[in-house]
């Protein structure tokens, strides 16, 4: 019996859908549009939290890269006087790569000769990527050692980290290796824009946290100025923006929300409304279904019914408008550096799918169910 009555329903809701097609799509448009607008304010609640994601690590942050030019050969002498030690060093102070040369003389204890001093140049380098060609200029000059490790190149021992802790106003740092630098870069950039891109690209660098993002460029100045730090402008990031960005997507975010419940609000009356112009052109019918002896449940069931199927219509054109836009955004965020928070745009559409499903069920059904009450009473 129960089945018998919910079929009749069904199919006198979808009977009178057919036979009032124009006021069918009248309130599917109306509902759309309404449903639309806050599915529009749900992306964009999720965009400013994306947003804030992405700046929330960088606030009060300074990257420093070290410095990767330069580079320090140990130039081991020949067994010579201090007059060809120091002709040897002018002649090395003449190539155009070299940046200082520092004698060191090491005295070392050797069996059946008592002490024996061996005594080399180190020599700094204004590009460690000239040593090989600088290495074979001093090989050129008469009073160097020949041998195979004779002439060594070095890498730079500037001891950073702990400078940088130095500082005041610095609350931490945190170490980035090559290979974490690698995998930072694969995480934040799109994948299809670091494709070909050698590893070698990707330096080390230190993450530096401080107390007061006011504070940010007075450290950075002095950041500037420690020996192992980079010569290069952007050798020295600081996020100065980062915190009003930061602002804006919160306000973003408060918008969103309070256009959001404004919106639903306003669309809940307006579906209302709508509703009760479609069943006052269907007041006669409600009247005769009742004086036939109809009870109230018989008689608005398949009111509600058709109210439930705008809604649920209406949700899903909005449904597949959103996703096609979710889609799009994502996809142009794969090849746009800047856009690249909106990479997981589209994993939002699940939710906001069942929020339209929800609204455009609740609202239709709920709304036919409330307006059709002043036309039971005959």
């Amino acid at each position: 019996m129960i089945i018998n009555t919910i079929s009749y329903w069904i199919a006198e809701a979808i009977s009178s859908i057919i036979k009032n097609q124009k006021i069918f799509w009248s309130g599917v448009a109306i509902m759309t549009i309404t449903l639309f607008l806050i599915s529009f304010f749900c992306v964009l609640f999720h965009c400013s939290n994306l947003l804030l994601d992405m700046f929330e690590d960088s606030q009060g942050k300074i990257e420093v890269f070290p410095d990767y030019k330069t580079g320090i050969l140990e130039v081991k002498l020949d067994d010579i006087d201090s007059t060809a030690m120091q002709r040897v060093k002018a002649e090395i102070l003449t190539i155009e790569a070299v940046k200082t040369a520092r004698l060191v003389q090491d005295s070392n204890g050797n069996e059946g000769s008592g002490e024996q001093t061996t005594s080399y140049y180190e020599v700094t380098l204004e590009d460690y990527r000239l040593a090989n060609q600088t290495i074979e200029k001093l090989k050129l000059i008469s009073g160097i050692a020949q041998g195979e490790n004779d002439i060594i190149l070095k890498e730079m021992e500037y001891d950073l980290e702990s400078k940088l802790w130095g500082i005041s106003g610095v609350k931490d740092v945190e170490h980035i290796s090559k290979e974490e630098a690698i995998e930072r870069a694969k995480d934040r950039v799109p994948s299809g824009m670091t494709e070909g891109v050698p590893d070698d690209i990707y330096p080390e660098s230190y993450i530096v946290t401080i107390e007061d993002l006011g504070m940010a460029n007075a450290i950075a100045q002095e950041i500037r100025g420690l020996d192992g730090v980079g010569e290069e402008a952007d050798d020295v990031l600081v996020n100065e923006n980062s915190n009003l960005i930061s602002k804006l997507a919160i306000s973003a975010k408060v918008l969103a929300v309070t256009i959001f419940i404004i919106t639903s609000v306003g669309s809940c009356y307006v579906m209302m409304n709508s509703i009760k112009l479609m069943l006052y052109a269907r007041r006669r019918e409600i009247s005769i279904m009742k004086y036939v002896g109809a009870t109230d449940t018989f008689t608005k069931a398949p009111f509600v019914i058709e109210g439930l199927i705008i809604g649920l219509v209406s949700a899903i054109i909005v449904i597949v408008i959103t996703a096609w836009f979710c889609n799009g955004f994502a996809e142009l965020a794969n090849q746009v550096a800047f856009l690249s928070f909106l990479t997981t745009l589209s994993e939002i559409v699940p939710t906001i799918s069942l929020i339209l499903i929800a609204l455009g069920v609740g609202t239709g059904s709920i709304g036919s169910s409330m307006s059709i009450n002043k036309y039971l009473e005959v």
